[in-house]
Parts: structure tokens; sequence; C-alpha cells
């Protein structure tokens, strides 16, 4: 696919800044310049004061194939979710609602994470986050940081296959601003996403 003078050009605009940007969303470095930015006090709170696991099962023989999230079927490097390639085992599962954030506990360092787009059911393999005293989104993105999934191997059980550890995961310290902050900040971040992605869809062209 051939592109014109302009999208050429705002291709190498946006690969020119895609270290930085890709440093700004996953680092804690540019979320904590936000926050310094934002001219409002931070407070520091454990995980667990702000979110809960969401332990609800259902019955795998209820679950359709198209709502059943797996770990293999979670990309790493944060890429989201593709569809399951089977229905779940028998058995019981982990219900999700949308707006809940997934995150694989086995091998954390492949940093697996998803923002639910909609209400499923996923593997007990995965940790399912819901929001309580924070907005959903402004969640995600704490968990998608780098210094999370360091923070889950740094705390993590097993060597060969690890597994993060649930009780140490709500220790973790999680940076608080009021609401209207963090809904601003994930404003920034997403719209930070969205370039990414286009430079990713940019560099497709280019390859083509």
């Amino acid at each position: 696919m051939s592109l014109c003078s302009s999208e050429r050009a705002r291709m190498k605009r946006y690969m020119g800044n895609r270290q930085r940007i890709r440093r700004t969303i996953c680092q804690n470095d540019g979320r904590a310049r936000l926050l310094r930015n934002s001219g409002c006090p931070v407070e520091k709170q454990n995980l667990e004061s702000i979110c809960r696991y969401r332990n609800e099962a259902v019955f795998a023989r209820d679950v359709k194939c198209e709502e059943y999230i797996s770990t293999e079927s979670m990309v790493a490097n944060r890429g989201g979710i593709t569809p399951a390639s089977s229905d779940p085992s028998d058995g019981k599962v982990k219900r999700y609602r949308k707006d809940d954030v997934l995150v694989s506990n086995i091998r954390p360092y492949f940093k697996k994470i998803w923002h639910a787009s909609h209400d499923g059911a996923c593997s007990n393999d995965v940790l399912v986050f819901e929001a309580t005293k924070c907005d959903p989104s402004y969640l995600f993105w704490v968990l998608s940081s780098d210094a999370f999934f360091d923070y889950m191997m740094k705390t993590a059980k097993g060597t060969k296959m690890p597994r993060g550890d649930k009780k140490a995961i709500m220790g973790y310290q999680v940076g608080l601003p009021p609401v209207d902050q963090q809904k601003a900040i994930c404003e920034i971040l997403e719209s930070l996403q969205e370039k990414i992605a286009l430079n990713n869809q940019l560099n497709g062209y280019l390859a083509a």
C-alpha cells in the first residue's frame, strides 16, 4: 500500500517520537511527571485500598468461547487480548465485568494486561482487579507500569514458572491524586497510546 506525502510526514514524526511516547506511557517517571505538573498533592496508598480482586465464579460450561480469556489469549507487552482458541475446560472459572483490569498471574515479566471492554469469564490463572476507590482507567494505567510488573516479579513465588503472590500484590504502593486529576492523566495517556497505534499502523504500511 502506497503512502501520500502527508502520511509519510506523519509517519516520520511519530517514528521520531516513538521511544519518548512509550517511556511516558510505560514507565513510572512519565506518570510522575504528570502528577508533579498537576499541582495537586499525591497520596500514597496500598493497592488494596483502591481496588479488590473479583472472585465471582461461573461454571465453565456456561461460558461462550468468544467471552473467555486465558493466559494464552493475552498478548505480551501490554498487547491486549486475542480470541481464545477453545472453550474453557470443565469446572469453574472466574467472572470479569466491564472496566475490570485483567492481569496474567503466570510469568509476570510477559506483562500481559487488558482493560475489559465487556463482561465475560477468564482462567483462574488471570487476576481480575475491580476498582473500588479510583477511576477504572487510572487503575489500568497503574497496573500497566513497568514498576508494577517488576514488583510482581520481585514478590512472585516459584522460579521456573513464577506466579504473582496475591497478598503481596495488594501491598503495592500507588500514588492516588483526586479523581478529576486521575481522569485528566488518563486522557493524556490514552491520547499517547492512540499515537503509538497510529505509528504501528504506518509502520505496517511502510513494510507492505
